[in-house]
C-alpha cells in the first residue's frame, strides 16, 4: 500500500488531496502500477476512487458496485441500499437495471448518523 497526502498539520488537511483534488492520486496509481486509488476527505465522508488507467470512480459508482456484489453475495440487508439526498438518479436507473425479478432494491434516502 502507498500513503499518499497523509501528513496533515493541522492546516494542510484537503490541501491538493483528497477526495477534492484526485489529480496526485491519479498521478501515484499510474506511476506505480496500482489496481486502484481510494480517496477520502478530512473527515471520511466522502470518498472517491481511481481505476488503474486513471479514471474517476465516483461514490454513486463505488455504492452501485459494492451493493450489486452484497446483493450477489446475499449480504444486502433487505436487498436495500440507503443513500443521502446527494446521491443522484443515475444510482437507481443503475440499481434498477441490475434487478432481477427476485430482486427490487429498496431506494430508501436518508441521512445517517452514527454517534
Amino acid at each position: 500500500m502507498i500513503t499518499i497526502g497523509d501528513r496533515p498539520d493541522g492546516r494542510n488537511i484537503n490541501e491538493g488531496c483528497g477526495s477534492t483534488h484526485l489529480d496526485a492520486l491519479r498521478e501515484a496509481v499510474l506511476t506505480h502500477g496500482a489496481d486502484a486509488g481510494i480517496a477520502n476527505d478530512g473527515d471520511a465522508d466522502r470518498c472517491l476512487a481511481v481505476d488503474a488507467e486513471g479514471r474517476v470512480v465516483d461514490g454513486d459508482h463505488i455504492l452501485a458496485i459494492l451493493a450489486v456484489e452484497a446483493k450477489d453475495a446475499g449480504r444486502l440487508a433487505e436487498d436495500t441500499l440507503v443513500v443521502t439526498v446527494m446521491s443522484n438518479l443515475g444510482l437507481k436507473l443503475a440499481m434498477e437495471r441490475e434487478a432481477s425479478p427476485s430482486w427490487r432494491p429498496g431506494w430508501v434516502t436518508a441521512t445517517c448518523w452514527r454517534r
